[in-house]
């Protein structure tokens, strides 16, 4: 079964722009310095959820 499900390409390009940071905490969180990975963590959790939120909405029936 195939459905045309119209893309929404603004929300998809959110996540792009959300996944720089994401990746930048998760760089942060394990290659950093001391004292440094709960706020990398932090960070990865904050944006990599609104990436998948907005994947999620982006191919979501309208």
């Amino acid at each position: 079964m195939s459905d045309n499900r119209p893309v929404k390409w603004p929300l998809l390009i959110l996540a792009g722009f959300c996944l720089i940071p994401a990746v930048w905490g998760g760089l942060w969180a394990w290659g950093g310095d001391e004292g440094g990975e709960a706020l990398g963590l932090a960070v990865l959790g904050f944006f990599g959820a609104g990436v998948v939120v907005l994947v999620q909405n982006a191919f979501r029936r309208p």
